[in-house]
């Protein structure tokens, strides 16, 4: 599956899509429908999965809804800032630095000047 190419790609959302992977005590059907796609697709998870991205209330325990995912995308920082601003999701941050330098394959032609 090849969809972005040589360009930098950053996909971040609130995915509700409970795996393992990413910090959940179980998979559900779509996580691991998200998680099979993210390996097809050549993405890389930058979350770290015991850093919460959703505080619960009452009985419902701190998950990780919100996904960050990249492909060629260089230089990349990801930080829970653990701040919620009055939202039951924190804040994240993610840095980009400079893309990937891209390797152009371009087609010489040769003279022979005898």
């Amino acid at each position: 599956m090849t969809f972005t190419g040589d360009s930098r790609l950053v996909i971040r959302g609130d995915f509700n899509a409970p795996h393992t992977i990413w910090g959940y005590g179980h998979s559900s059907k779509k996580g691991t429908d998200l998680a099979d796609l993210i390996e097809r697709a050549g993405l890389t998870l930058l979350n770290e999965p015991a850093s919460h991205t959703r505080i619960g209330a009452g009985p419902h325990r701190d998950t990780t809804p919100d996904l960050t995912l990249c492909k060629n995308a260089g230089i990349i920082t990801w930080e829970n800032t653990f701040e919620e601003l009055g939202s039951d999701h924190r804040i994240l941050s993610i840095a980009l630095g400079d893309p990937p330098a891209i390797s152009r394959k371009h087609k010489v032609r040769l003279v022979d000047w005898d």
